[in-house]
């Protein structure tokens, strides 16, 4: 049967990015988004704090959203439970608004995410001024570069994802009880024994989980 339509593939991917245009390049950097916000997540659900270089990279992803020009995140600012929760929750909600918004949409959840983003920034830092968009576009291919060589993972990182998983999902629950003023397991106080111990071999695995991904421990110098 003769072909009907002849088309070059490389000129249908051009036609297709002439056409969507900022749609079509503001799209994955919501996902990059999304994506940079799961480690700070992660950790402020699990009570503790993000590291800075966690929060730098999504500090990066929505800046070249934005104006290219990223705030500094040098070290992070001393903020009590409360506040922690809260900004856990209205960055939850701008990950999944990463996730499904593009064009201008986007550009608005890249900015709030900045906003949410500097409560854990100290003064120091912001009065430094931001880095340049050459600086931030370095910063993410290297990211970008790195990631790519730990994309398989080894039965022992596989492991370790599993148990992080369950602790992760037994602590959290164990928080919300606790939020609901509700028993937990028979503990007449919030933070009991059974609890510390559970929030330490959370914290434990985390530490774990960075060093089998090769990502970088406070305190600790980068593996080579």
């Amino acid at each position: 049967m003769a072909r009907l339509i002849d088309i070059d593939a490389e000129d249908l991917a051009a036609s297709v990015r002439k056409h969507l245009g900022d749609r079509y390049r503001t799209e994955g950097r919501g996902l990059e988004l999304a994506n940079a916000l799961s480690p700070i997540l992660e950790q402020l659900r699990s009570g503790g704090r993000p590291l800075p270089q966690e929060i730098q990279r999504a500090l990066d992803a929505a800046a070249v959203i934005g104006s290219g020009e990223a705030l500094r995140c040098d070290s992070v600012a001393v903020r009590s439970s409360g506040v922690l929760a809260t900004i856990a929750e209205e960055l939850t909600n701008l990950a999944r608004g990463a996730r499904i918004a593009s064009g201008g949409d986007l550009g608005k959840v890249a900015a709030a995410t900045e906003m949410v983003l500097g409560q854990l920034i100290t003064r120091a830092d912001i009065a430094k001024g931001r880095f340049s968009r050459p600086a931030v576009e370095a910063r993410i291919q290297a990211s970008s570069q790195v990631a790519k060589s730990y994309t398989l993972y080894t039965a022992e990182q596989v492991e370790i994802e599993q148990v992080y998983g369950l602790l992760l999902e037994k602590f959290t629950k164990w928080n919300e009880k606790v939020r609901r003023g509700e028993a937990v397991d028979d503990c007449p106080m919030a933070r009991c024994k059974h609890f510390l111990d559970l929030e330490s071999e959370l914290h434990k695995m985390m530490l774990r989980r960075k060093q089998a991904r090769g990502e970088v421990v406070a305190g600790r110098p980068r593996r080579m």
